[in-house]
């Protein structure tokens, strides 16, 4: 016989994709066909009825039900071991084993299998769904709890079974040993099945004399274990409960109000009518990829926030903390740059090491100190040197470059590579605490750019030969093959290298007429490294298969099967709307109502019109030939039609930076520059706009279009490197709200570049409420450097597995 109720139920979250309860459901199966409508006001109140039944079964089997994942909703029928979830597959004993908790479903089967009780078939509930009667008409509520009428119209709660109000609070008053509320017992459960087996079989006697026998026949039966518990004498009071034990349920539990508040959050934030979002990764620390955690060296020519000049140092004070946070011991190398002494504050915590080194470089002596500090379980090492204590930037001065960068930075490679040999500060991982022990030979070099790119040649001419870092291996990332160390061939001497590894160094322009010879760093780099990285996938592959400055992609080419592409991540705690210090008021995807402030700050402090209809297209970045702020500037007369405002922020060549301030002259009401770098302008800026703009004609990964994002800025950027990877073109004529983060444009020139900002611009008059589905995708878009650290993790186990053993000696 068709169950009705479980049908009812089950074709209620087929039709609307929603469970027909938000717990257990104990419903007695009517086996009466539908009879007529029933009154909307009878339904209504048996589903309240239900529901209230339906709490005291929850609180009597102490069940955590309260947010069921996906077959935890069920319907038990009246027979008490027949118990379906809304697919019809699994029993309610599965799903309390699935979550973690076998006592309770050991408690459950004992109380819910009375001895000589009928027991249904899974199989038979299965098979009675096949076929599928006409529902009754009527509304449709959320939750499908109503028991189909009788042939006199009203709701048959009679034939509705459930525990009684007596046998739930007896089973609420009994808490099992640990603590937890027990369910009802097997007498209380047998005598209420058969109570209801009794009702039922009256209602049939009339039609069948034969089925009211059997049903007093079975009345009969089951009273009597019911009156031998009454009769029982009374138990002795219960010891006091103890502590519940929840063990993984209590982590699912807290898990499940997590999501669910989260959820409701972004349905807040979405009007409504938000998708499931994944919940963010927790705190609990991630196991590494390798077996052994990894020594990893990271060699650089900036590092946040005691040098930097671009993304390279921010990628140097995320990365290696991220891996740490893996449970890596991770070194940091870099110059202990001072700027004629204005920048020894930034030091300050730092320490000097009693141990110094002495090196041999072009030819002479010269002696290397050392300075170390710990962050986040990260050791940095900064190399004291003269050549780095003059006044100027990391690279150069206001007059160019410093004509000594190939010995400085040779230097720095040398200092690098003596560092785990010489400075104690291995420490232990579990604990933090110092062991006074170097990190030894066997670790893992990660040399960043032109910089340190000598460091692979030095260590396989100077270091290998002799039987040190026999086990070592070594990784070059290349940040921007614009930079790549060419020098005159003269300066081969600086190296301090015997004359055999000239050729490793040399190389020629194939596109120079004059076919001049030059001793070019980021190539001997290239050729000796053991796996080259880069920061992008699309940079990957722009590098081999484009031609680059002096043509070194051919060269990239042939070692293409040794690169790997990374895209970079960004330091979520310092880019974070909802606790930056530098804004006017701080937002979140929940509630934005702190960017309309921010907005509406920057336009004051730009001298721009407050006006919120105007859409802001914000430019940050360098003033030179790669970022495109030319293309920007001779579209300004084309933008100005489309009713926007643009605000710029950057130095770099004096020919850019003269018609920025050319072109907030001419177009004041519009538009406004400033020449210079501020890191409060710029996250204002980030912030305030409503569209990013970034028409860099090459750009390895680009971090500004990653910030925009999580700001809830739109990016829009010339398909180029690690912007086609970060960005994903808007789609339209998705389902729903569209897809899309931003919007690519390609070539780099002036027509293609206006015609996504005019779809933008379009977009944000027409359409806010697709704007508003834009900005939170961009906004939950994950761009942390836990995920980087992932990918970085596992190239560069594979390339300690891939270890080489050079065993190579030079008396």
């Amino acid at each position: 016989m068709l169950l009705y109720s479980q049908y009812t139920s089950l074709q209620n979250t087929r039709t609307h994709g929603r469970p027909s309860s938000r717990g257990l459901l104990l419903v007695q199966a009517s086996a009466e066909p539908p009879g007529p409508k029933a009154p909307r006001r009878n339904i209504s109140q048996r589903i309240e009825q239900l529901r209230k039944q339906n709490e005291q079964l929850k609180q009597a089997i102490g069940v955590f039900l309260d947010r069921p994942e996906a077959g935890d909703v069920g319907v038990v029928t009246g027979k008490p071991t027949g118990v379906w979830d809304r697919d019809g597959t699994a029993t309610l004993l599965d799903t309390l084993r699935k979550r973690g908790s076998d006592s309770d479903a050991e408690a459950f089967q004992a109380a819910a299998s009375p001895t000589g009780s009928p027991s249904g078939s899974q199989d038979e509930a299965t098979a009675s769904l096949d076929a599928e009667p006409e529902l009754p008409a009527g509304p449709v509520f959320s939750t499908s709890l109503a028991t189909p009428p009788d042939s006199n119209g009203t709701s048959s709660s009679s034939s509705s079974s459930s525990l009684t109000s007596a046998a739930v609070e007896a089973a609420a008053e009994q808490p099992a040993a640990d603590g937890r509320l027990q369910p009802p017992s097997s007498a209380a459960a047998t005598a209420e099945y058969s109570s209801s087996s009794s009702s039922s079989s009256s209602s049939a006697a009339s039609s069948s004399s034969t089925a009211a026998g059997a049903a007093a026949s079975s009345t009969a039966a089951a009273a009597q274990p019911a009156a031998a518990a009454a009769a029982a004498p009374p138990a002795a009071p219960p010891a006091p409960p103890k502590p519940p034990v929840l063990g993984k349920m209590h982590e699912r539990v807290e898990q499940m109000e997590r999501e669910a508040k989260q959820q409701q959050q972004k349905q807040k934030a979405y009007g409504g009518q938000a998708q499931a979002v994944k919940p963010r990764a927790t705190a609990r620390r991630p196991p590494p990829a390798c077996s052994v955690p990894l020594e990893l060296v990271f060699v650089s020519a900036e590092v946040a926030p005691w040098s930097k000049t671009g993304g390279l140092g921010d990628v140097m004070g995320a990365l290696p903390r991220a891996m740490a946070a893996r449970g890596h011991r991770v070194m940091v190398v870099a110059p202990r740059y001072t700027n004629g002494g204005k920048d020894i504050a930034k030091y300050k915590d730092t320490k000097p090491v009693a141990k110094s080194v002495w090196v041999e470089l072009n030819n002479s002596w010269h002696e290397l100190k050392y300075h170390t500090t710990v962050r986040d379980n990260v050791d940095y090492v900064f190399i004291e040197h003269m050549c780095y204590q003059r006044e100027g930037t990391p690279y150069g001065d206001a007059s160019g470059p410093f004509a000594d960068n190939l010995f400085r930075f040779a230097l720095l490679s040398l200092g690098a590579l003596e560092a785990p040999l010489n400075l104690p500060l291995k420490r232990d991982l579990a604990t933090g605490d110092p062991l006074n022990e170097v990190y030894g030979q066997d670790v893992l070099f990660v040399a960043n750019d032109w910089h340190a790119a000598l460091l692979p040649l030095l260590l396989t001419a100077r270091f290998r030969p002799y039987g040190v870092y026999a086990n070592a291996r070594c990784c070059l990332a290349i940040h921007n093959l614009a930079h790549q160390g060419s020098h005159e061939a003269s300066r081969f001497a600086d190296i301090g290298l015997p004359g055999e590894w000239y050729g490793t160094l040399e190389w020629q322009d194939p596109g120079d007429k004059q076919r001049k010879k030059t001793i070019n760093v980021l190539k001997a780099g290239i050729v000796t490294s053991d796996l080259l990285l880069t920061v992008s996938q699309g940079y990957a592959a722009e590098i081999t298969g484009r031609p680059q400055d002096a043509r070194v992609d051919m060269l990239l080419a042939q070692r293409a099967n040794k690169l790997r592409g990374i895209v970079n991540g960004i330091d979520v705690n310092e880019w974070d709307p909802e606790s930056d210090k530098h804004l006017a008021a701080t937002y979140s995807a929940y509630d934005l109502s702190g960017k309309a402030a921010c907005k509406r700050a920057l336009q004051r402090e730009m001298r721009l019109p407050q006006d919120p209809e105007l859409p802001v297209i914000g430019f940050i970045g360098r003033l030179d030939y790669q970022k495109g702020p030319d293309l920007l500037l001779d579209a300004l007369p084309i933008l100005a039609n489309l009713d926007c405002q643009v605000v710029m922020l950057g130095s770099g060549a004096p020919d850019y930076e003269a018609r920025l301030r050319e072109a907030t002259h001419e177009f004041g009401w519009f538009c406004r520059g400033h020449v210079g770098f501020s890191v409060p302008l710029s996250h204002k800026i980030i912030a305030g706009c409503d569209i990013l703009i970034m028409p860099s004609r090459f750009e390895p990964c680009g971090l500004n279009q990653m910030y925009a994002m999580r700001y809830g800025t739109v990016p829009i950027a010339h398909a180029t490197g690690g912007l086609i990877d970060t960005i994903q073109d808007y789609n339209p004529f998705a389902k729903g709200e569209g897809e899309g983060t931003g919007w690519t444009f390609a070539p780099a020139a002036i027509e293609p570049m206006v015609a996504a900002l005019s779809t933008a611009v379009k977009l944000f008059r027409e359409e806010p409420e697709r704007w508003r589905a834009l900005q939170l995708r961009c906004m939950f878009n994950d761009s942390s450097w836990e995920h980087a650290a992932q990918q970085y993790e596992s190239v560069l186990c594979e390339v300690m597995a891939d270890k080489v053993q050079y065993t190579g000696s030079r008396k």
